[in-house]
């Protein structure tokens, strides 16, 4: 089925579910999608001025499902709900969050907008420019992998090329601690292959830091060859930025013990120069 919208809007209405192979949206025109509502365009065209709207309240999810996205137009989300965007979605247009929160899974080539108070989550990656506004969160997680037992979790990634961030953002991460052994530990990962620029000089973008048995005595030692000191091939990589950006930006929230255990764990900044040979970006290590 091809659906052609020329102009004025057409409107998915809440707890409905739809089904195209093709939409064309065109010059000025909207699609509109409501809370609740199911989408599933094989390929979806947004012309130069046009725009994808999502509403949704809270509590509510509304889920879009591409193979592609094309054009030049805009993709809005607005509401308190959660939308789940998947697909290759490759419009130069920008990708606003200005409520709620966009669970990404699968890529998105233009530029990303996330408002003060929004949230994005999920398990893609962002080849344009990233704006994280004071007030946003940035969450690897998905709606079908947010497990609160490390039995059941699945780590997510988070991938961007280049970050402007304000004063205010902060990141959470979470890590399953399914035994004794830190190295063999799986975690959510944030991985920035170009550059983090900043609007505030000496600004810290908080981590928060979630071990997902903290009550149990799943935990043991970082320091591998006893020397006392932190080392850059210890413990796990959580965090890694391979452009520039001032060491230390990214500083752990809290503190993480593990019920008795005499561990507690934090997050390390290590320089590239320090790098390993796997992994020669600079990275923030769980230690």
């Amino acid at each position: 089925m091809l659906l052609m919208y020329k102009n004025g809007s057409v409107t998915y209405a809440a707890e409905t579910a739809h089904q195209a192979n093709e939409a064309k949206i065109g010059t000025n025109a909207k699609l509109v999608l409501q809370s609740d509502t199911t989408a599933n365009i094989k390929n979806l065209d947004l012309a130069e001025g046009a725009q994808a709207l999502i509403h949704n309240d809270l509590d509510k999810i509304t889920t879009l499902n591409t193979d592609n996205i094309t054009g030049k137009g805009d993709i809005i989300k607005t509401g308190s709900g959660l939308l789940i965007l998947s697909g290759d979605i490759q419009n130069s247009g920008k990708t606003d969050i200005q409520q709620g929160t966009l669970e990404l899974n699968g890529t998105l080539d233009g530029n990303l907008n996330i408002s003060a108070g929004s949230r994005l989550t999920g398990s893609g990656q962002v080849s344009g420019n990233s704006v994280w506004k004071a007030g946003s969160t940035i969450a690897p997680q998905t709606t079908s992998g947010n497990r609160s037992r490390s039995s059941s979790f699945t780590p997510e990634t988070l991938r961007f090329a280049s970050v402007t961030a304000e004063d205010g953002t902060s990141v959470e991460l979470r890590i399953g601690n399914h035994n004794n052994d830190v190295g063999s530990w799986s975690s959510d990962k944030l991985l920035i292959s170009g550059d983090i620029t900043t609007n505030t000089l000496n600004m810290n973008i908080p981590v928060n830091l979630t071990l997902l048995e903290s009550g149990s005595d799943k935990a043991g030692a970082t320091d591998t060859n006893n020397n006392g000191k932190y080392d850059a091939d210890e413990g796990i990589s959580l965090i890694q930025v391979g452009g520039k950006a001032r060491l230390g930006l990214f500083k752990a929230a809290n503190e993480v013990t593990v019920g008795g255990s005499p561990y507690k764990y934090t997050l390390v900044a290590i320089d590239k120069g320090d790098s390993v040979a796997e992994e020669k970006s600079g990275r923030y290590r769980w230690q």
